[in-house]
Parts: structure tokens; sequence; C-alpha cells
């Protein structure tokens, strides 16, 4: 019975919101996964094996946080409601970084195109405000 009073209560953009972090989240630990092993393989040159270790550990970690968050989006949980904007905003800032350190002027605005997205649709829409009790 919750599940049904949830599903009719979530909005259509939560949940797809809630399964694109699924999906970032599986893709990020799969990543880290296969960066950390071969962080292990590069004992020639320890301080690149130190570097793609400390970045397979970060992706692991986004990875399951991205995951967390999305359960908590499923669940109208209201702190998965600030998660969102937090992350949101800094993507925002991270392909704002990305533009001004010569990455491609396509790349940063698409990458600053959905979290800016993501940001307006839950200060704006008064479902998902309700839904999140914000």
């Amino acid at each position: 019975m919750e599940n049904t009073v949830l599903q009719q209560r979530r909005p259509l953009g939560i949940t797809i919101i809630a399964i694109v972090l699924v999906v970032m989240g599986i893709l990020g630990i799969i990543i880290g996964i296969f960066t950390l092993v071969e962080s292990f393989y590069m004992i020639y040159r320890p301080a690149i094996g130190m570097r793609f270790g400390f970045i397979g550990m970060t992706s692991v970690l986004l990875g399951a946080v991205d995951l967390f968050v999305a359960w908590g989006l499923w669940k109208l949980k209201r702190w998965a409601f600030w998660a969102t904007l937090v992350i949101a905003i800094l993507d925002i800032l991270q392909a704002a970084w990305s533009l001004f350190n010569g990455e491609s002027f396509w790349y940063a605005l698409f990458s600053v195109a959905l979290p800016i997205i993501v940001l307006i649709y839950l200060l704006v829409d008064q479902r998902v405000r309700a839904a999140f009790n914000v």
C-alpha cells in the first residue's frame, strides 16, 4: 500500500532523475573498480598508480553517493531533495571550471545544461516541493 501511495505522489521528473542517478552510480562504481585494478598494475610508475587509485576510489565513492541519493529520491526523503540541489550546483560549478580550463565549449554547455534543468525543476515545480514537503 505504501508503495502505491509513493508512486502516486512521486512526480515523473523525480522518478527520471532517480533512474539517471542509479545509472550514473552503477557506471561510476564500475569505472572506479576498473581504475583501481589498473592502479595495481602500475608498479613501475607509482606516482601514476597512486593517482589512478585516488581517482578510482573517488569514482566508487561518488557512485555510491549517487545510488544513495537515488534511493532517497525514490522514497521522497527530504534530505534527498537537498542533496540533489547540492549535487546539481556542484555539477554546474564543475562544468564552468571545465569551460575555463580548455574543455570544448559544446562539452561544457552539455555538462551544464542538465544540472540547470534539474535545479530549475526542483525549485520551480510546486508538485516536487509538495512531494518532499519543502
